[in-house]
């Protein structure tokens, strides 16, 4: 059997949504700075906290004092574009690595040749938060790409999955007629269709995990379909 090795990727994961007052969001920032410090040698890199009602200065705070003592290829700064182009340049003239949330990358057609740009010039990495739209990641540089959309089955009941070189996701009340039909996929993945048809979450989300891993591979080797 061949295993994939794993790489522990940690995302603060408040949602912009979430109205907190300014001492839960400080609270939040500590509990979060603790996790960070005391799984350090477990994690291969952690984003910065950020949300739409943190200050700059906070944020600027955060990474003089804080995350300026963390090895720096373990350290992600996330570009807010309330900042501007010009705020993202500052990143680049900082930083290796760069978050850039999946939001943004749909709403800023920029950032396709921004990205390109300061890959080439600067060898800047640049890595997708909460991004899983195979168009969006074809447009833009990136070197990782992180999402959560794997979850989607177990809590929703949506089907992901990897049909004919591209990802299909089925709302859950087309799962009945959706899940039936790809037999022979499941049996190549190595997945029980019994469980699949049952609404078994682990094996549902098995599916969607194989899915993604043959959207990555394909995306490597640049052999996405249109």
């Amino acid at each position: 059997m061949l295993f994939r090795s794993t790489k522990i990727f940690v995302h603060a994961g408040m949602p912009k949504s979430h109205q907190a007052t300014e001492l839960e969001m400080m609270e939040f920032a500590a509990d979060y700075e603790e996790f960070i410090m005391d799984n350090l040698p477990r994690i291969a890199m952690f984003s910065e906290f950020d949300h739409p009602n943190l200050s700059s200065e906070f944020i600027a705070i955060q990474r003089q004092t804080v995350w300026s003592s963390i090895q720096a290829s373990k350290f992600l700064p996330v570009w807010n574009s309330n900042t501007g182009i010009n705020g993202l340049k500052k990143l680049v003239d900082s930083y290796l690595d760069i978050g850039i949330k999946g939001e943004d990358i749909e709403n800023i057609g920029a950032l396709a040749a921004l990205t390109t740009t300061y890959t080439n010039t600067n060898e800047t990495r640049f890595h997708a938060i909460a991004c899983a739209k195979p168009d969006n990641l074809k447009n833009v540089r990136v070197s990782t790409a992180s999402s959560m959309a794997w979850l989607s089955p177990m809590m929703r009941g949506e089907t992901i999955v990897w049909d004919n070189n591209r990802i299909v996701r089925y709302p859950a009340d087309m799962k009945e007629k959706a899940r039936p039909r790809y037999k022979n996929l499941y049996q190549k993945a190595g997945l029980d269709f019994d469980k699949i048809l049952e609404d078994d979450a682990r094996e549902i989300s098995k599916l969607a995990v194989w899915s993604y891993n043959q959207l990555e591979e394909r995306m490597n080797m640049g052999k996405l379909s249109d």
